[in-house]
């Protein structure tokens, strides 16, 4: 289910680059304009959707003590590192791919976008299989063949960089 999820989160991925990246082309400001659409969502949601949250008894010292508490166990703090490492790398790859495809391989935004929306799809379809992974395989081990795979695409972009090693890579790197 989680990794169902979290294929829907990449949809709109797929489409969000290739689109800011034609709308940089017009003016540098434009692809902001995009989170403005967001606005309206989100007041349907703050209006429409009732409130789920559990009244809580306890205090802010107490849940920081039960966080820490938490963190202590080697399999709880491995899972946290794992997550921060995650977002540290697919932000960094955004990062990356824009300098590298610009000024080293000389594409144009556009394709910057399209090999962005690539990672994506290859990010959809991994995600989408992680269950049937972890079922046939310890989780641990399939966890970390996604960070290697991850580590994999980002050197490889680097080391070799072409238009078809940064595809690959982000291939990689999406999986």
């Amino acid at each position: 289910v989680q990794g169902l999820r979290t294929a829907g989160n990449f949809v709109s991925n797929t489409i969000g680059p290739v689109v800011a990246a034609v709308l940089i082309g017009i003016a540098w400001q434009y692809p902001f304009a995009i989170f403005l659409l967001t606005l309206p969502i989100a007041l349907w949601v703050w209006v429409a959707l009732p409130s789920t949250a559990p009244e809580s008894t306890s205090s802010l010292r107490g849940y920081v003590r039960d966080l820490l508490t938490l963190v202590r166990r080697p399999d709880l703090g491995l899972i946290l590192l794992s997550f921060g490492l995650r977002f540290v790398v697919f932000y960094g790859f955004l990062t990356y791919v824009s300098f590298l495809g610009k000024q080293t391989i000389g594409v144009t935004t556009v394709i910057v976008g399209i090999v962005t929306s690539v990672k994506a799809i290859a990010s959809i379809v991994g995600s989408t299989q992680a269950g049937r992974l972890t079922l046939r395989g310890h989780t641990a081990l399939v966890a970390a063949t996604a960070f290697g795979l991850m580590a994999m695409g980002m050197l490889l972009s680097g080391l070799v960089p072409s238009l078809a090693t940064l595809v690959v890579g982000s291939i990689l790197l999406g999986i």
